[in-house]
């Protein structure tokens, strides 16, 4: 076979992969996934406005150009809830490089508006002495409900204890990509998939299947 028509054959093989979508792809070329996850559509994650333990307001839309892992909890943290704090310390503590951790937030949704304020959500962060790239968010009760409700948190999981509750995993696109069961993910599943989607993002690659 010559080199063109040894090239053009690749290429229709290429256009076959994309067209015939990721699960083709992946089972051929071995690409990776994102692990631990439940299944989400590809959607741009909606924004919104809360208030950081610094006192700064903070919205979703200017941390585009990151990964952003998403979750929700109290400061008035539950053994479950410290358990979800000290995996995402551990993940942060996982990142290869302080340029990585650039790319990269960790945001905390109150599930207790009505209790928690500003100088707790420092406490906490103090407390637990989270990474400069984690931020302990608290509002209104209305702006913070709307929060859980544009992320489907059940209402049983909302809570000082954080049970039913889960991490969204958003793209440096703004997408929202998948969720992880906030009390079953590990750090090393969290840092995997973390690197993919930036590895994603640098290489422009086709979105990664979940």
């Amino acid at each position: 076979m010559s080199r063109t028509r040894l090239s053009f054959a690749v290429l229709l093989l290429l256009v076959f992969l994309v067209l015939s979508g990721c699960s083709l792809l992946n089972t051929i070329a071995g690409v990776p996934t994102l692990r631990g996850v439940q299944g989400t559509k590809l959607t741009v994650a909606a924004d919104f406005q809360l208030t950081a333990q610094s006192g700064q307001r903070l919205s979703l839309g200017e941390l585009q150009g990151k990964v952003v892992v998403l979750t929700f909890m109290s400061t008035t943290c539950s053994a479950d809830c410290q358990s979800i704090a000290k995996r995402l310390h551990e993940t942060s503590g996982q990142m290869s490089n302080l340029q990585e951790a650039g790319r990269v937030a960790f945001l905390a949704v109150t599930t207790t508006a009505e209790t928690d304020t500003v100088e707790k959500a420092a406490e906490f962060y103090h407390q637990w002495a989270m990474p400069n790239n984690f931020y302990f968010l608290t509002g209104s009760q209305e702006d913070v409900e709307s929060v859980w409700n544009s992320y489907d948190i059940p209402r049983a999981g909302v809570g000082a204890t954080g049970e039913g509750t889960r991490l969204a995993l958003i793209d440096p696109k703004g997408r929202l990509r998948a969720y992880m069961p906030a009390g079953e993910f590990t750090p090393d599943d969290l840092r995997h998939n973390i690197r993919l989607l930036l590895l994603e993002d640098n290489l422009l690659t086709l979105p990664l299947c979940h």
